[in-house]
């Protein structure tokens, strides 16, 4: 018997790709953005090499239990332009460097209303591709 939800996941986009599929490359993409927003603590790790069991970052040593190849995540781990990502977040204005009040140095904030926006935004990019979903105009409202 076929279930609602399979029935669903087989349904069209307007891409073209199944429903479950934009499903999983909207939350691909909120992991994404989860992962490079903690580059300076875990992030890389999390980004480059996905994570175990308990959703903790697979580190370098421990990408046997990964399926794609360990050389080229090892390579992106080490050599990846990780300062283009933050220069990207900063001039988006997703986070803002500040200067430390009592040490020196700088430390890095997340603006949340930006990051709130930027989530939603992905959400509903997505969910306008399911055909469902559209609004549609009255007959009466024509040329459209």
């Amino acid at each position: 018997s076929v279930t609602c939800a399979s029935a669903v996941a087989r349904t069209t986009s307007s891409s073209g790709r199944t429903v479950g599929d934009e499903y999983q490359r909207t939350v691909g993409a909120f992991f994404a953005i989860y992962w490079l927003m903690r580059m300076h603590i875990d992030g890389r790790a999390g980004f480059v090499f996905g994570v175990d069991d308990n959703m903790n970052p697979i580190g370098s040593e421990d990408t046997e239990q990964h399926p794609h190849p360990r050389d080229k995540r090892r390579k992106f781990y080490e050599d990846g332009k990780w300062d283009y990502f933050k220069t990207l977040f900063l001039d988006a204005g997703l986070i803002k460097e500040e200067k430390r009040m009592l040490r020196s140095g700088t430390v890095l904030k997340v603006n949340e209303k930006r990051l709130v926006s930027l989530l939603a935004l992905t959400a509903i990019h997505d969910i306008m591709k399911i055909s469902l979903l559209l609004p549609t105009l009255q007959e009466r409202h024509a040329p459209y």
